[in-house]
């Protein structure tokens, strides 16, 4: 596989994967927040353990083994136990060639269930002499069992500084304006990944979406209940999840105001913005630990109310 655009990673995440690809041995288990490239960080390992592979070992995912990584195959929502139970089996045999790299990813690991998770132990514990598990799970805590990620190395992914993207960004996508990457940085939150979707796949961005949906709250009228109404509005079947990117959207418009405020020494505006960001960095938090999609949309929609 070849990756569209070379990615970017800060200095001190490129010196961990570079580590890695030297001699991949064991396994890896990386975190970030969403859009924060970790996706695209199995794609960059994948890429770089296999690139000048003769006749490489397959690579096998929890759809099944393949010569091509492809995270798009793979389907968190159809990670039950009996995939997981084939993949297992697959490893017990020894692979083609037992000298060169054997690779399984697994890409959204948080959503596979402990049960499932448990099947994997065993060859998290005792893997082959060539087998390297490559694992991304999101930073929600208690979704992975502690057994799993005491058996790997943890690489939580950092960003690169603010000069670095925008000069990436630059040098990748020329035919952009400076004011449009500007504004795609500002959205993605200084995440590399997320920059690389809104300018190579404006069309279908997600976090275009969910920015959308932000400010369409945020201007609703008659206060908490006019939120309120927004939320239940919001399109799709599934109330966590319309939730989720909600509260994304607002994330990202509320760290954007915040980094502005700041570059302009507007302490006053900077500290209001910052409390929104706290809030729903909050109320994200409690989402994925779990907490009923309706309370968390009332505690949404008095948000920014005067406390009494």
């Amino acid at each position: 596989m070849k990756l569209a655009v070379n990615p970017l990673w800060s200095s001190y995440t490129k010196s961990l994967f570079d580590s890695f690809c030297r001699r991949p041995r064991g396994s890896l288990y990386i975190t970030g927040p969403a859009k924060s490239g970790r996706t695209t960080a199995l794609e960059y390992l994948v890429d770089q353990i296999m690139t000048g592979q003769n006749n490489p070992n397959p690579i096998e995912q929890l759809i099944g083994a393949t010569q091509n990584f492809d995270p798009k195959d793979a389907d968190p929502k159809a990670f039950k136990v009996e995939p997981v139970q084939n993949l297992v089996q697959r490893l017990s045999l020894s692979p083609p060639d037992p000298d060169k790299p054997y690779l399984v990813v697994i890409d959204d690991f948080d959503q596979l269930g402990f049960g499932a998770q448990n099947v994997l132990l065993k060859h998290l514990e005792e893997p082959g002499r060539q087998t390297s598990f490559l694992i991304s799970a999101s930073e929600a805590p208690g979704k992975v069992l502690p057994t799993i990620v005491s058996r790997c190395q943890p690489i939580q992914l950092r960003r690169p500084t603010r000069p670095e993207v925008l000069a990436w960004a630059k040098s990748s996508w020329p035919q952009i304006s400076p004011q449009a990457i500007e504004g795609a940085y500002i959205k993605a939150d200084g995440w590399p990944a997320a920059v690389y979707e809104l300018l190579d796949h404006p069309e279908d961005s997600l976090i275009d979406r969910q920015i959308k949906q932000a400010k369409e709250f945020l201007q609703a009228d008659d206060g908490p209940a006019g939120r309120l109404a927004a939320i239940q509005k919001l399109p799709g079947n599934d109330d966590r999840q319309k939730l989720v990117d909600l509260i994304a959207g607002l994330r990202r418009i509320s760290r954007g105001a915040l980094a502005s405020q700041a570059r302009q020494n507007q302490a006053g505006g900077a500290q209001s913005w910052q409390k929104r960001v706290v809030e729903f960095d909050r109320l994200g938090k409690l989402l994925d630990a779990g907490c009923s999609p309706p309370a968390v949309g009332l505690a949404l929609s008095l948000f920014d109310q005067p406390r009494r």
